[in-house]
């Protein structure tokens, strides 16, 4: 990173603002934004924590995620539960727990994709930046 003077001294402000907020009772986050710059987030303007690697960014990428859970499910609900049936044979019982695992994925990525959508919401509405990764 290349030295920038003024870049530090609104990083010390920011900071400085951010520790003044915590000691006053608010709960704070403080993270760099998409831009770089530091900034002091509300709890309720993160959205989902972000975190490093692949990652999702969006709400609706959220809800791609859940769909491809929904849609693994309903793959394994057919493969191991009704196919075997079908062809006279018996259901794999032990697949249900593949279904429960793509069930509790699904509500997973839903959850944060409405946690994420209400936190872009507010950010919009407050004019805050759009937060970075970690």
């Amino acid at each position: 990173m290349v030295y920038d003077a003024a870049r530090f001294q609104r990083d010390d402000e920011m900071t400085a603002w951010h520790r003044a907020s915590v000691a006053a009772g608010d709960k704070r986050i403080l993270m760099r934004t998409r831009k770089g710059e530091l900034y002091s987030y509300a709890a309720d303007e993160i959205g989902f924590a972000r975190g490093s690697g692949v990652q999702f960014t969006t709400w609706w990428g959220m809800l791609i995620g859940a769909s491809m859970m929904l849609g693994i499910g309903l793959i394994v609900i057919w493969g191991v539960l009704i196919l075997p049936a079908v062809l006279g044979g018996e259901p794999h019982w032990g697949g249900l727990f593949l279904v429960l695992l793509s069930a509790g994925g699904c509500w997973l990525f839903l959850h944060y994709a409405v946690a994420e959508y209400r936190a872009r919401q507010l950010r919009r509405a407050r004019g805050v930046p759009e937060p970075g990764s970690r």
